[in-house]
């Protein structure tokens, strides 16, 4: 059985949406699965069409989890994005652990204890334990390299598990009934300061456009989880040329056809920059920043991307290539090349991204790991004490 820990009552985080998936790939090969999160909750909502007899989902208190403890065995295995202290709860039970690392931020941190203290000479002990015995994942090489940089050592023979996304069986924005009217560009991204300074760098290079000589006017969609927080960090970047329009909250399911119906262009970054692109909309991988971007930042589409990268973080001494705005709004405009970008597009998640394909490397993974929750204890300081 595989374990599943999600902290938040809330499907808008990266790593809530690799987790749905991965559930509902493993459901769909027939391994069933424990979510530990919320009854009833935002990730249980989504997943309630799968089979109960597979997916078992407990409230994350105390009381539940241990309620759920006759059912774990040494040879289950958690997948966890975090190393959550609630996993400390396993260590009678060992099972197996498998760390999925899906940002470059959540490895580094195993060890930050009382909010100050970074003990990263126990992380990099602990970064040479799980990766030698089949026990660390990557999203992308970024996340590798990043992991690296940060903890100053070298991983040998990462494995990759690239995020999953359920791709439809054909081309939807091709093959769609209605076309946006005018030039709509979409986003989706979280009200927080990283996702938010790359929208802020694409209103200012829209402003800066030749749109006024060209009697032009872009509508810009952005989807977030607190769109009063998003609106309140972009607010110095309103221009007669854009109308920006929020949307709050919207499930995947409501998420697919609100792309379909409004988006000619997309931009996103992670597992937002799949949602569009899976669907057939031509989509521009966005990087991230916790400062305002270079001014000479260039504009990329995802099908480029190397390494299953879904994002970096950018600093101003980077040398950029790419597209300018005033490129990619000519391509909006030339319907042979925006359905050959859709093309593109959608071929791109299908070979490298496609739910189930993804979730046989994670089963073909999970057969090999070898490391468990007691192997890992000490070298987390969270896990010490039970």
């Amino acid at each position: 059985m595989y374990i599943f820990y999600h902290e938040f009552n809330s499907t808008s985080s990266g790593a809530a949406v690799v987790i749905l998936n991965l559930i509902r790939g493993l459901v769909l090969k027939n391994q069933k699965v424990l979510l530990i999160s919320y009854v009833n909750g935002a990730l249980h909502n989504e997943l309630k069409d799968l089979d109960p007899d597979l997916l078992i989902v407990v409230d994350k208190d105390e009381e539940s989890i241990y309620q759920t403890m006759d059912l774990i065995s040494y040879n289950d295995i958690i997948i966890t994005t975090h190393y959550y202290a609630v996993f400390k709860k396993f260590k009678k039970k060992n099972p197996k652990i498998i760390f999925y690392c899906v940002n470059i931020t959540s490895l580094v941190v195993a060890n930050l204890y009382f909010k100050r203290l970074n003990i990263k000479a126990l992380t990099r002990r602990l970064v040479k334990r799980i990766s030698t015995r089949g026990g660390l994942l990557f999203i992308d090489t970024y996340a590798v390299e990043e992991n690296e940089r940060q903890l100053n050592i070298l991983i040998r023979d990462p494995l990759f598990l690239p995020i999953p996304v359920e791709v439809p069986a054909t081309n939807l924005w091709k093959n769609r009934n209605g076309v946006p009217p005018g030039i709509s560009f979409t986003y989706i991204g979280r009200a927080v300061d990283w996702k938010i300074f790359p929208v802020r760098k694409l209103l200012n290079d829209i402003s800066n456009s030749d749109l006024p000589k060209e009697g032009n006017k872009i509508k810009f969609h952005i989807v977030t989880d607190d769109k009063n927080e998003f609106n309140k960090q972009i607010a110095d970047r309103s221009s007669p040329l854009i109308e920006i329009c929020f949307h709050e909250n919207l499930s995947q399911k409501e998420l697919s056809a609100f792309l379909l119906e409004h988006s000619c262009l997309h931009f996103a970054m992670g597992t937002s920059s799949l949602d569009g692109a899976k669907l057939g909309v031509p989509t521009i991988l966005l990087d991230f920043s916790f400062e305002e971007f270079p001014q000479n930042y260039c504009y990329n589409f995802l099908y480029t991307t190397k390494g299953n990268q879904v994002g970096r973080w950018i600093k101003k001494d980077t040398d950029f290539h790419g597209y300018t705005i005033q490129e990619l709004i000519q391509m909006v405009k030339d319907e042979k090349q925006i359905q050959q970008l859709s093309y593109l597009s959608y071929k791109y998640v299908k070979e490298n991204h496609e739910l189930l394909n993804i979730t046989d490397k994670l089963i073909d993974f999970s057969s090999t790991c070898n490391i468990h929750v007691k192997d890992v204890s000490p070298l987390l300081v969270r896990y010490w004490i039970s």
